[in-house]
């Protein structure tokens, strides 16, 4: 099946938006709802249109976070124009004291992992997202990291006390969400919160690591975009538009639970999810 009606673009783009930010794997999920649609994995047109999802959760991110990231590109215009203007900046000065350039750096730290291991294991994690199987066990497992969250304690580092080597760590986490049915702001929140950092930072940090992150990956694979016809990049355009609207919603609601530390109730879900993807597996490879 190469093709998508529109009822399954619509559910794929909700779909898309709620668990690319709730912390229960957007991968593992797009796994298992391509699986009951009977819809084929490897398709051309299906990872092009998995490819515009996502660009539709990354205008989300923008759009919720729009002080953050206009704060990040206010300070980095005002390091290029003084380097345009050969001034002299002492860096120290200035990642301490600008929450713009720390906050950049921070987030070109937490960004080598998953740029390096997506590059190196590119292939690999490729066959791994037509898994039903391996999506249902890497959903147990994403219950079993949310759960350990609610042992953290509850002191909580401020912004200024955060430094670049646990921003490293927490890009580590989102590395190890590369695989399907691992969640990357699960990972990503619930190690932040284990390095103490302050609840609401630890959300939106994950949530502005996902725009290098699509980006990055947006570029390395339009050179393998489609040339499609007219009626097919109206699909891919409803699914973007589809998942940027629920996308938004869910973040806002996300960082309200993570804030209230409530986060731990999505271990449930993700382990009935998971059991449920590794029951059917097996009764379809027995029937």
């Amino acid at each position: 099946m190469e093709t998508l009606t529109w009822s399954q673009v619509i559910i794929l783009g909700i779909v898309q938006g709620l668990t690319e930010f709730f912390p229960v794997s957007s991968s593992g999920h797009l796994v298992i709802l391509q699986q009951l649609m009977g819809i084929e994995g490897g398709g051309a047109f299906l990872l092009d249109f998995d490819l515009v999802l996502h660009v539709g959760t990354l205008v989300s991110v923008v759009a919720v976070l729009y002080r953050e990231v206009w704060e990040i590109l206010e300070s980095l215009f005002f390091v290029g124009r003084a380097l345009v203007k050969r001034r002299t900046i002492h860096w120290p000065t200035l990642y301490d004291h600008s929450e713009g350039i720390k906050l950049a750096v921070m987030i070109f730290v937490g960004s080598i992992p998953v740029a390096f291991l997506g590059l190196l294991f590119r292939d690999t994690l490729e066959g791994l997202f037509t898994s039903l199987m391996g999506a249902g066990l890497m959903l147990l497992v994403t219950g079993g990291i949310l759960w350990l969250s609610r042992y953290f304690t509850k002191v909580q580092r401020p912004f200024a006390e955060v430094s670049l080597l646990q921003s490293f760590i927490v890009g580590m986490a989102q590395a190890f969400a590369l695989a399907p049915g691992i969640s990357r702001s699960g990972m990503t929140i619930v190690t932040a919160l284990g390095l103490r950092w302050n609840r609401e930072l630890a959300a939106k940090f994950s949530f502005l690591l996902l725009i290098p992150a699509i980006f990055g990956g947006t570029l390395l694979e339009m050179r393998h975009f489609g040339d499609w016809s007219s009626s097919e990049r109206w699909i891919m355009l409803t699914g973007a538009l589809t998942a940027s609207v629920t996308g938004f919603f869910a973040i806002k609601f996300l960082v309200y639970v993570v804030k209230k530390g409530r986060l731990p109730y999505f271990a449930y879900y993700c382990w009935s999810m998971g059991g449920l993807a590794l029951i059917y597996s097996l009764i379809r490879s027995f029937f």
